[in-house]
């Protein structure tokens, strides 16, 4: 007799909204709540391969020279001087430190 009258109540959505039925109430979502499900950064394991993924690829660029690749995966296309990333900055950028 309690589940029959329990089931029987309206939902905490139908007493505020009572003109929504329950399936209309659950559509419902706050302001930001689209954009929250492109964060790629929730889920951890996509968001470590997809790091990795990126490392990966601008480091093989860099060892087997196609420096065009390598630019290819920075994010940002300026270096800090504010000059745009080429394969020939870049190159040149390494030379220092990992001669050719």
């Amino acid at each position: 007799m309690i589940r029959q009258v329990d089931s029987s109540l309206p939902t905490r959505g139908e007493i505020a909204q009572p003109e929504l039925s329950s399936d209309e109430a659950k559509e419902i979502r706050p302001p930001g709540a689209e954009m929250a499900d492109q964060d790629i950064t929730r889920d951890t394991k996509a968001f470590t391969a997809a790091i990795r993924n990126r490392v990966f690829a601008f480091l093989r660029g860099l060892v087997t020279g196609e420096f065009e690749s390598a630019v290819a995966q920075l994010n940002s296309s300026l270096t800090p001087e504010g000059q745009p990333w080429t394969a020939g900055r870049l190159q040149q950028a390494l030379e220092p430190i990992w001669p050719a």
